[in-house]
């Protein structure tokens, strides 16, 4: 594996993994909201979360860095398919 490839992979790596953990903070916002007020129908799905990013000030491009956050997830994962090593 060249230099490059491998700082590709971990620059997709750093910003897949933030990318996730801001939709799973939010989804985690949404569940400990729920559990403070005692009502389950406030739990929310991604689509909630993403409908809330999108609703917001600055939405589409909050939309967007996720959105790009999240292909570069995507990339990280092939990238890693194809060169994990397995003994």
């Amino acid at each position: 594996m060249k230099k490059n490839e491998k700082k590709t992979i971990y620059n997709s790596a750093y910003f897949g993994l933030a990318a996730r953990g801001v939709i799973f903070l939010i989804l985690g916002f949404f569940a400990i909201k729920a559990s403070y007020t005692s009502d389950p129908d406030k739990i929310k799905t991604t689509s909630d979360v993403f409908s809330f990013l999108e609703d917001s000030s600055y939405g589409s491009w909050l939309l967007g860095v996720v959105a790009a956050g999240l292909i570069a997830y995507a990339i990280y994962t092939f990238m890693l398919a194809k060169y994990r090593r397995f003994n």
